[in-house]
């Protein structure tokens, strides 16, 4: 039988499992798609641009909605403009199971999340098709989990042997506050979504040019790129999507 304590730690439990399962489902519902992790980590020694040219983008979130919910990026959705084959570019090394659980009972702080990303791709046209991702936290004795996907459409190529910046892209989660405005995620999860304010929430989404920065920060966490040529060719502006829903 089990007491007060331990049934409340069995309940917390079975729900954070069910919570992130659920999400789980949300994110990695790939079909046919090819999965590839970031191309670069800190003790990457050579680029093998014959594998396919190397990409830079520099990404940060926030969400001024919600403060408390600080979005952090999951994955990156591209597709081959010619083939229509998708490339889903992993971010995180863990399981998503096993990343919210720790999550859950971490102290998050609040504000932007960023990262500096590397994915590589043979030449061709390509676009850039959704970010998701999302953050977990716990509440009381269970867990909720905040998701987004937002939806893009950014032509961008890519050339034979390079290693090229695309530029920064910074997005925004802020309170709707018209129909018309695409939500930043679904009612999938409904307490975490409400709570995290993807749910009716939108991103606004800028991109620039912030290449000697960036190109700083990129030699610094990973050295392979110290004496490579860096080629820039920046991703075009974002339109805002429309709510289809």
């Amino acid at each position: 039988m089990k007491t007060n304590g331990g049934f409340a730690r069995y309940c917390s439990h079975r729900l954070i499992t069910l919570s992130i399962l659920l999400a789980a489902c949300f994110f990695y519902t790939i079909g046919c798609s090819t999965v590839r992790n970031t191309a670069l980590n800190p003790g990457t020694d050579s680029l093998k641009l014959a594998n396919g040219s190397v990409c830079l983008l520099s990404l940060r979130t926030d969400n001024k909605y919600k403060p408390g919910w600080p979005p952090e990026v999951y994955r990156i959705t591209v597709i081959d403009d010619s083939t229509k084959k998708e490339y889903l570019i992993n971010l995180i090394e863990e399981s998503l199971l096993k990343k919210a659980i720790k999550d859950t009972f971490s102290t998050k702080k609040e504000g932007p999340w960023e990262s500096f990303i590397s994915f590589q791709l043979p030449p061709g046209s390509y676009r850039l098709s959704a970010i998701a991702g999302g953050c977990t936290k716990g509440v009381g004795v269970a867990a909720a989990m905040g998701s987004f996907d937002f939806p893009f459409d950014i032509l961008f190529q890519v050339e034979n042997g390079e290693c090229v910046y695309l530029g920064r892209l910074e997005m925004t989660n802020r309170k709707r506050v018209s129909e018309d405005e695409r939500p930043s995620g679904g009612k999938l999860g409904l307490l975490g979504q409400e709570l995290s304010g993807f749910a009716d929430g939108t991103f606004d989404v800028k991109i620039y040019d912030n290449f000697d920065q960036d190109i700083q920060n990129f030699k610094e966490k990973y050295p392979v790129l110290s004496n490579q040529v860096i080629k820039k060719r920046i991703l075009p502006q974002w339109k805002k999507p429309e709510n289809r829903s």
